[in-house]
């Protein structure tokens, strides 16, 4: 018995030195050129239309990999900005060590992580416990230059999503966002407004088969309140995806201050429906929204 015990610390021993070994030739010895130029090209094989560049790459002992001055571009003439991260940092979730990684970034200004799991049967990518603090969308210029109008505001999201691997198509997901200190521009006013701003803002999502349902939304700022439910039906491109959106809107007394028409109006308007709060509807497309009142 005391052979076997010894025999056992023996070569646990010799395990825990290997392992040692191994991480500090890692951290001594890493060859990160070459495999900063091979993860870019497996990123830029796996996900069409994009240039990856990383400033380098670090190995943290006992394993995590940072990826610093990570970005990726669109492959078009003006190569826009899709993602940049100062500091992108990757490392394997025991014991399942070779299929799933926690990531941790600070990408547009705030801190965010999750669990990133690769099935090779069923050739899909899940992301669980994602958590995405303090994203500044002002920061996010590929979408307003998409978008065509600002877009400004803090975000916060939390839930899980799966992607396919060839290709990033989403397949389907859950979760919640929230948005503060936000605004965007509007093309076309509404009630008076050029912008929209948003003090407050939440919606809860489900996404499956291309189809996203939102419930639990509402919205608020000094001048408006709102609550609203629908769906996104997400087509290629993403400009393309349909609308089909309902809520009730309740102007607030600061909105009639510089405009005392608007007031009458407004009353006219909810006294023809019967009701405190106005009904709309968003419908069109992503890029070319459109908002009436019921």
């Amino acid at each position: 018995m005391a052979k076997s015990k010894k025999e056992t610390i023996y070569w646990l021993a010799v395990v825990l030195y290997g392992v040692l070994l191994t991480g500090v030739l890692l951290y001594l010895r890493f060859p990160a050129s070459e495999f900063r130029q091979l993860c870019c090209a497996m990123i830029e094989e796996t996900v069409p239309g994009v240039n990856c560049s990383i400033g380098s790459i670090r190995y943290g002992f006992p394993g995590t990999l940072f990826f610093e001055d990570f970005q990726l571009r669109g492959d078009g003439a003006a190569e826009v900005v899709l993602f940049e991260d100062p500091r992108l940092a990757v490392k394997p979730v025991w014991p399942d060590f070779i299929g799933t990684f926690a990531v941790e970034s600070s990408a547009f200004g705030g801190q965010h992580s999750v669990k990133l799991k690769s099935s090779s049967q069923a050739d899909t990518l899940e992301l669980t416990d994602l958590k995405i603090e303090n994203l500044d969308l002002a920061r996010l210029t590929y979408m307003e230059r998409e978008l065509d109008r600002k877009v400004s505001g803090i975000l916060t999201a939390g839930g899980s999503v799966v992607f396919t691997k060839s290709g990033f198509e989403l397949l389907s997901g859950s979760g919640d966002v929230r948005i503060s200190r936000g605004a965007f521009a509007l093309h076309r006013p509404i009630l008076g407004l050029d912008t929209m701003d948003l003090d407050t803002g939440f919606l809860k999502f489900v996404l499956q088969d291309k189809r996203l349902e939102i419930t639990d939304g509402t919205f608020s700022n000094n001048k408006l309140s709102a609550v609203f439910s629908g769906e996104v039906q997400l087509l290629e491109p993403w400009l393309a995806a349909e609308i089909s959106v309902k809520g009730e809107l309740s102007p607030l007394p600061p909105l009639y201050q510089e405009n005392r028409q608007l007031q009458a109006i407004v009353t006219r308007m909810l006294k023809q429906r019967n009701t405190k709060m106005l009904p709309f509807t968003v419908g069109g497309t992503v890029g070319r929204p459109t908002f009436v009142f019921e």
